[in-house]
């Protein structure tokens, strides 16, 4: 499975966690560190980062107009490389297993569970609403 740069984006934007033992965990498994190493070497991360760091003027101008970039860009540039790609693997797994559960919903025509989960998505601890919290 490869990792565009947008993917890995926009996944950590949906991200649930922080670094935790999860991760350490995570990083065990050789095939999450192979990944997270041709991650790293391609400058995948790197653009990641940047991308983020681009986020806040969007969040600023659509939901939290008192939103600090520049807290933000510090808050993002304290994040490790592993933070930024295990959040974006976990945030993608999770993202993908509710995107089933949506088209599983849809097909039985089922609004109150698609509802349902969209307002878990909603209300789940993301990593762009720690940094607007923490920079806000």
């Amino acid at each position: 499975m490869k990792f565009h740069p947008i993917a890995i984006l926009c996944v950590a934007l949906s991200s649930a966690t922080m670094a935790n033992p999860a991760q350490d965990t995570f990083f065990k498994k050789a095939e999450n560190e192979r990944k997270y190493q041709a991650a790293l070497t391609e400058g995948k991360i790197s653009t990641s980062r940047d991308k983020l760091v681009k986020v806040c003027q969007s969040v600023k101008q659509n939901k939290q107009p008192d939103l600090d970039c520049k807290c933000y860009s510090e808050q993002v540039a304290k994040l490790s490389d592993r933070d930024i790609f295990y959040e974006s693997v976990v945030a993608f797994e999770d993202y993908m297993k509710t995107v089933a559960k949506i088209k599983q919903a849809l097909s039985k025509d089922d609004t109150a569970e698609i509802e349902r989960l969209k307002k878990a998505q909603s209300e789940k601890d993301t990593l762009t609403k720690r940094l607007s919290q923490a920079c806000g």
